[in-house]
C-alpha cells in the first residue's frame, strides 16, 4: 500500500506541548544499544519505514518522533447514539498507514506508538466519569479474524494505553475483557452498505459472565476505527441493556464524510470542544 501524506492538523484539535527529539550526539545508551541492533537485523530482513520508505527500520527514528509529537492530539464529536467520542485522529496518513500494518499485516510492534497516541483520547473520555473508576470495554472483533491476527487487536491497543497514563481527573480505568461477544451470523463490515452495516452491527451481545460485573457501572467503550455509527451504536444498546451507563467512546481514528450537506451538520446534536472542520462519520 502507498502510504499517504499525513493530514494537515485540525485547526480545532487538542495539543499537549510538543516534544523535541534529542540530537544523535546525546542518544542515550539504551536507545544507542537498540538502534545497533536494528542496524544488525536490517541485515538479515531488509525492511523499510512504512510512512516514509527509509531504508533498514519499520519505523525510522523521524517519523518516529513525529508521531510522538501528535501524542498529545484528540478532538470529540457526538455519535448517533448520543454518546461522545473522543478520537485522536482522522483514518489518514501516518495514523491509517501505522493502523493498517497492525491490524492486517501482522506488525505488532506498531502496538506501541499506536497505544501511545490513544492514551490522550482516552484520558479525554476518563474525564466524563463522576466515580473513581471507570471500565473500558472494547468493541469486540469476529471469531474468525482473531484466529488470523493470532491477537486480539483493540485489547492490545488499550494495554499500551494505560502503561503511565495515569489518572486523569482522580478516576482509575480497568478494563473488562470480551465483555462484548460478536453473536452468530456477524461478518466483516467492508463492502456492506448502509443497511447491511446497521443490520451487522446490531449482531453483538454482552458476555453472560460479564454481566454482573457491568450492571451499574460507568463504561468506556473503546474502538479502532470510528466509520458509520452503526458499531457503536449497537455496543451502547447491548451494554445499556445490561445495565451499565455508557459514558463516552475512545478510538484511535475516525473516517472524515468528504461530501456532506450543511443541512446534517447544522442538525447534528453539538458538544463542547473541538470538532474536525468538515465534520465525522461516526462509526
Amino acid at each position: 500500500m502507498t502510504p499517504t501524506p499525513p493530514a494537515a492538523p485540525a485547526s480545532s484539535s487538542h495539543r499537549s506541548a510538543p516534544s523535541v527529539s534529542a540530537p544523535l550526539s546525546r542518544t542515550p545508551p539504551a536507545l544507542a544499544l537498540r538502534e545497533i541492533a536494528l542496524d544488525l537485523l536490517s541485515l538479515l530482513w531488509p525492511c523499510s519505514c512504512a510512512i516514509c520508505g527509509a531504508p533498514d527500520r519499520e519505523l525510522c527514528t523521524p517519523c518516529r518522533s513525529a508521531l510522538r509529537r501528535a501524542e498529545g492530539e484528540w478532538s470529540s464529536v457526538v455519535t448517533p447514539a448520543g454518546v461522545v467520542a473522543c478520537i485522536a485522529g482522522p483514518y489518514t496518513g501516518p495514523l491509517r498507514v501505522l493502523l493498517v500494518g497492525y491490524k492486517h499485516a501482522g506488525r505488532t510492534a506498531y502496538a506501541q506508538p499506536l497505544g501511545a497516541r490513544l492514551r490522550a483520547p482516552l484520558g479525554a473520555a476518563l474525564r466524563h466519569t463522576r466515580s473513581a473508576e471507570a471500565l473500558l470495554v472494547t468493541v469486540p472483533s469476529r471469531p474468525a479474524s482473531v484466529r488470523e491476527r493470532g491477537y486480539r487487536h483493540v485489547d492490545l491497543l488499550v494495554r499500551r494505553a494505560l502503561r503511565g497514563m495515569g489518572s486523569p481527573g482522580g478516576a482509575k480505568a480497568r478494563m473488562v475483557r470480551r465483555a462484548l461477544v460478536p453473536l452468530p451470523g456477524r461478518t466483516g463490515q467492508v463492502g456492506l452498505d448502509s443497511n447491511g452495516r446497521r443490520r451487522n452491527a446490531s449482531l453483538i451481545g454482552v458476555a453472560r459472565p460479564a454481566r454482573r460485573r457491568l450492571r451499574g457501572r460507568e463504561v468506556i467503550l473503546v474502538d479502532d476505527i470510528v466509520t458509520t455509527g452503526a458499531t457503536v451504536a449497537a455496543a451502547v444498546r447491548a451494554l445499556e441493556g445490561a445495565g451499565a451507563r455508557v459514558i463516552a467512546v475512545a478510538a484511535l481514528s475516525a473516517t472524515e464524510r468528504r461530501h456532506r450537506p450543511e443541512a446534517a451538520l447544522a442538525s447534528e446534536p453539538k458538544v463542547s470542544g473541538p470538532r474536525w472542520q468538515r465534520g465525522l462519520e461516526q462509526r
